[in-house]
């Protein structure tokens, strides 16, 4: 099984050592892509990525969660729901009955409630759901009152269909998340997520193993604009245990400028090293 993404290469404040190189001037400061460019850019993709991919988990349980609701299948109470993310999950209802399509409130409060993944939240989600979610065809879409991520606003139209098995497709458009300083990242994205492992235990999220591919466009901080795409043949692997993707490669382009990033960097082990090919030369990056 495949899945994706929980990509979080979170903090991507990294250090770039030449590799195989004992000259005193960075060769990459004569192109027309800085590296410091490069770096910014893919700062802002790990964070981008880690704020929507949160999004997305929280979609999978409010349907996973709605199902059993709406079937009586089985127990799964706001309790529950409460342990996994810190927020309180209800179906809202017509006539005291829930219904198809249904609406499912995910609401933290005005403070922050901090998950079992260590997240803190706050705000409120509201997902719609079309179908059963364990129906192929059925669409979580999400619309966001006021809703933080470990303090970074996230908004934006948002939207999840079931392709059947494990695998999900994720479209985002106009996203836009702001940070505590008031910096602006925006998104646009269109993407696949394969659930690899942890598909099973739905309300335990510290076991899932996500694969994401797709294509992506985004903008900087500093209004850096640049697309990433990524193959199906070598997706970004993300294990919720593990803090950074564990394989895969993405690839950049900005100002028309292509380069890759390889999280493959010695094998498919959890570590915090990736290699950068930047204009043919390559570089170890270590994660901090």
């Amino acid at each position: 099984m495949k899945n994706i993404t929980k990509i979080i290469v979170v903090a991507l404040i990294a250090t770039f050592p030449l590799l195989n190189s004992s000259c005193d001037k960075d060769p990459l400061e004569s192109y027309d892509v800085s590296l410091e460019e490069a770096k910014s850019v893919m700062l802002t993709e790990a964070m981008l990525n880690l704020s929507y991919i949160d999004v997305f988990n929280t979609a999978i349980r409010a349907g996973a969660f709605a199902d059993e609701e709406l079937k009586k299948m089985a127990k799964m109470n706001n309790t529950a729901i409460e342990d996994i993310l810190g927020g309180e999950m209800s179906i809202l209802t017509e006539d005291g009955q829930p219904n198809l399509p249904a609406t499912i409130k995910i609401d933290w409060g005005a403070t922050n409630k901090k998950g079992d993944d260590g997240f803190n939240r706050r705000g409120m989600m509201i997902a719609r759901l079309s179908n059963y979610w364990s129906e192929p065809s059925s669409t979580i879409t999400i619309e966001f009152k006021d809703y933080y991520f470990n303090d970074y606003k996230i908004e934006g139209e948002t939207a999840f269909t079931y392709e059947g098995g494990n695998l999900y497709h994720l479209t985002i458009i106009n996203g836009k998340v702001t940070s505590p300083e008031g910096k602006i990242a925006e998104r646009n994205s269109d993407t696949y997520m394969n659930w690899a492992e942890g598909s099973d235990t739905k309300m335990d999220i510290t076991d899932d193993v996500w694969e994401l591919y797709g294509v992506i466009g985004g903008k900087t901080t500093e209004e850096l604009e640049y697309t990433m795409s990524i193959s199906a043949d070598t997706p970004l692997s993300k294990a919720t245990s593990c803090k950074y993707p564990n394989s895969g490669i993405s690839n950049f382009t900005i100002k028309g400028i292509k380069f890759a990033l390889d999280y493959s960097f010695e094998n498919s082990e959890c570590d915090n090293k990736a290699t950068l090919d930047f204009y043919g030369l390559k570089k170890e990056i270590v994660f901090n």
